[in-house]
């Protein structure tokens, strides 16, 4: 591929990997609870097809969260003469349709799975699901923008509030379980290392792993140390890891979704908000444009 350099791990790391793969270390990192977040909408069924089958190749188990934010009405006309106003009928009657959609659904998921209800207001529904998020090995949500107006804060507050890595979906359900080509956008800081950690279940199970750095400056791309570093701690988890060189872009998401594509990948890694998120919506940043741009499953963590 056009522009990159490539550095691979020795042999004796090469065979520790094999040896891992053989002898089975290293196998109880896999995903044991994952939370799902719905909101009755169409981008549900993607959401639920990626995790029904991340759920099922790690005998996970997955928790529905259905969020339902419902908007202050005020008592004025329509009341009828209980003094519930009728809008509020017609709501709840919404409210319990939409659930037995999502029930059905997740119900006829093969992985173990169960679903719970939260209606509310916007403020309600985030305090909710931050105690559910924090015991949880991964969140899968649909990508946040494109979507309802709700799903950027539900994004943000799972990944900053409960600190929880998001596993966050595209509309397509074309993608399989597993992706066999990952792209790790990797940078030398604490989100990228979190997020590597928390996608460690799907890197093992990948066979090809490209540990991509996009130089900040220009002549960056010739010094590699961390990410030598990082490669050997993935080669002794049994992950089939390449480093990958890209130069300077002027837009590190392209980049890294440029590489994506060349490579055939079908999940991309990184980290996210690496500077604050009021300066990433001003500025712009990677975490925002991949967040807006991503065509394949995108795990963040922070």
């Amino acid at each position: 591929m056009s522009g990159a350099t490539e550095l691979k791990p020795s042999c004796q790391e090469t065979r520790a990997a094999i040896d891992v793969a053989r002898h089975g270390l290293h196998a109880d990192r896999s995903f044991r609870d994952i939370l799902v977040h719905l909101d009755g909408s169409v981008r549900d069924a993607a959401v639920i097809a990626r995790a029904d089958a991340l759920a099922t190749a790690s005998g996970a188990h997955v928790c529905g969260f259905l969020t339902n934010e419902v908007p202050l009405v005020g008592l004025g006309g329509g009341a009828i003469a209980d003094g519930v106003p009728d809008v509020w009928i017609r709501e709840e009657h919404e409210l319990d349709r939409i659930e037995r959609q999502a029930r059905a659904a997740v119900e006829s998921m093969q992985a173990s799975a169960d679903l719970r209800r939260q209606d509310g207001s916007r403020r309600e529904l985030m305090a909710a699901a931050i105690p559910l998020a924090r015991v949880v090995d991964l969140v899968v949500m649909a990508l946040p923008y494109g979507g309802g107006t709700l799903l950027p804060e539900m994004f943000e507050t799972i990944l900053f509030e409960a600190g929880a890595p998001v596993l966050a979906v595209p509309p397509s359900t074309n993608f399989p379980a597993s992706a066999e080509t990952v792209v790790v956008g990797w940078r030398d800081t604490r989100e990228s290392a979190h997020a590597v950690a928390a996608a460690l279940p799907l890197l093992q199970r990948a066979r090809r792993v490209y540990l991509t750095v996009v130089a900040d400056n220009a002549g960056e791309e010739l010094s590699g140390a961390p990410a030598t570093d990082m490669a050997r701690h993935l080669v002794r988890h049994g992950v089939p890891v390449e480093i990958r060189h890209l130069p300077k872009h002027p837009r590190p998401a392209d980049a890294l979704m440029d590489e994506v594509a060349n490579v055939g990948a079908g999940l991309l890694v990184v980290g996210g908000y690496s500077r604050s998120r009021l300066r990433e919506k001003i500025l712009g940043g990677v975490t925002l444009d991949l967040l807006q741009k991503s065509r394949v499953p995108l795990l963040m963590a922070h």
